[in-house]
């Protein structure tokens, strides 16, 4: 679900990135009969979905994430690069 979420964002950001600019080009269809405009409230509320659905998926791996932060700070801390 987070991949999804995130790969419709790019590619909703990418469309409106490639949408033609100017004084009416929010008048002129892209996609699927839908105009700039209508892609941008599209593009927004898919944000609000990929925050939350990112939120879910921090807090469910929660103990995992502080398990591996606490592992590639304590283990790793003390080891360098030694110089030869």
């Amino acid at each position: 679900m987070l991949i999804t979420a995130w790969s419709l964002l790019s590619l909703t950001g990418l469309l409106l990135w490639l949408a033609p600019t100017g004084r009416r080009s929010g008048q002129i269809e892209l996609l699927f009969g839908l105009t700039k405009h209508e892609w941008g409230d599209v593009h927004l509320w898919i944000a609000v979905a990929t925050v939350a659905v990112t939120l879910v998926h921090i807090i469910i791996d929660w103990k995992a994430l502080r398990g591996i932060i606490r592992y590639l700070t304590s283990v790793h801390r003390g080891q360098g690069v030694s110089p030869t």
